[in-house]
């Protein structure tokens, strides 16, 4: 064999396991991408239908967002849960203290569905549209960590 046989193989090989490594990586990236955008997907999914109701409250009969909230409660901390895999760093220190801020009424990041009597009309004396207001603030907020990018 020739220096450029022997050249050519080389070259041959070496573009081959640079595009199968390329690929593979691309494709663990595509994933991860992918992954992320379901994410959140979800997230807005979770929380868009207790958001429509508190901005577009019947008006013979407006829910109590109190009442709305803790019965979805379950369904959002699955989404939040999913979501809190994929933000990073400082920023899922931010998030993580929108989602207590959210459902909860002290310091500490600690709480439940309970909690969440924070939105209820009449809790330390407030009307329900202010619950309400308050509601969809909190939910906003959480939400603009999923925002696209």
């Amino acid at each position: 064999m020739t220096d450029s046989m022997i050249s050519n193989i080389i070259s041959t090989v070496g573009g081959g396991i640079i595009g199968i490594a390329g690929t593979f990586f691309g494709a663990i990236c595509l994933n991860r991408i992918n992954d992320i955008r379901i994410a959140k997907t979800r997230l807005y999914e979770a929380f868009a239908p207790e958001l429509a109701a508190l901005k577009n409250p019947s008006s013979n009969n407006p829910p109590d967002p109190s009442d709305l909230l803790i019965a979805a409660f379950s369904k959002h901390r699955t989404a939040v849960a999913e979501f809190q895999h994929f933000v990073n760093g400082y920023s899922r220190r931010c998030f993580n203290a929108t989602w207590y801020n959210y459902y909860s009424y002290d310091d500490t990041g600690k709480g439940s569905a309970e909690h969440l009597i924070k939105y209820s009309p009449g809790w330390e004396g407030k009307p329900i549209q202010e619950c309400r207001e308050l509601a969809i603030k909190n939910i906003e907020e959480l939400l603009k960590f999923a925002k696209h990018k």
